[in-house]
């Protein structure tokens, strides 16, 4: 039976321009050569998680993703001797199964906030030493949360800003690696492709709870990661792969 390679991906903690979804899928099969030895065909599934509702309604970023993936990334190619065939889809449920009827449609993954983030000084402090330094003042203004320095300025902050904020994503992420890990199959492969360090309970979780002791869970990076990863990982049942940029042995 041809084993199924499922790999996550959290869009938006994946530098795409240097590590190319195309070379990443390539990087991380070969990576499992050795279990995949008797395997000629390959099923491959590719499902992304970001913040694809604004509200109720789809955002421009789900837009914009979806014409990268379609662009970028294959129906079907090859990794050695191996055929793979690839399917996509945007993370849009909870994954609780194939089999789930009433499945939980995750919105409103971005947010507006209309304040300007509270900040507080490093310490020690660093001092400017420019005759003209505008610390004081940017961080009056910040207190203050108006439009501009002026101190008879008629506009709030939120008059004039706007940031977009990701909300749900990485707890919608966490569950999901917990619930495919558990109805991975023997010789079935997952793994999650971020550097966001948030996502490291998670795997250790899904680790834990496989049913199947011949399936593998991978953390893929782009960036090294930190001493704190490395050693919360080591003795889990969890692999870490660095993915190489693309020109670089």
């Amino acid at each position: 039976m041809n084993p199924t390679l499922q790999l996550v991906l959290d869009h938006d903690n994946i530098d795409f321009d240097r590590f190319p979804i195309r070379h990443i899928l390539t990087e991380w099969i070969t990576s499992l050569s050795a279990h995949l030895v008797d395997s000629r065909i390959l099923t491959v599934r590719v499902r992304s998680y970001g913040g694809w509702f604004h509200g109720a309604t789809v955002s421009e970023s789900r837009y914009s993703a979806a014409q990268f993936y379609q662009t970028q990334m294959p129906s079907a190619f090859t990794v050695g001797n191996h055929l793979c065939r690839l399917s996509f889809d945007f993370a849009d449920h909870l994954y609780l199964g194939e089999g789930d009827a009433n499945r939980v449609k995750v919105t409103h993954t971005v947010v507006e906030r209309s304040k300007p983030d509270f900040l507080t000084f490093r310490k020690p402090r660093h001092e400017c030493v420019h005759p003209e330094c505008t610390v004081s003042q940017v961080r009056k203004w910040l207190r203050r949360a108006r439009a501009c320095f002026h101190p008879d300025c008629p506009l709030s902050f939120a008059d004039v800003f706007v940031r977009l904020e990701q909300k749900q994503v990485d707890v919608h992420l966490a569950l999901d690696l917990v619930f495919i890990g558990e109805v991975l199959g023997d010789g079935d492969h997952l793994a999650v492709v971020s550097d966001d360090i948030d996502l490291l309970p998670a795997l250790v979780a899904a680790g834990r709870r496989r049913k199947s002791g011949k399936c593998s869970l991978s953390l893929v990076r782009c960036q090294e990661p930190p001493a704190y990863l490395v050693d919360t990982l080591t003795g889990e049942e969890v692999q870490l792969f660095i993915i190489q940029e693309v020109g670089h042995a």
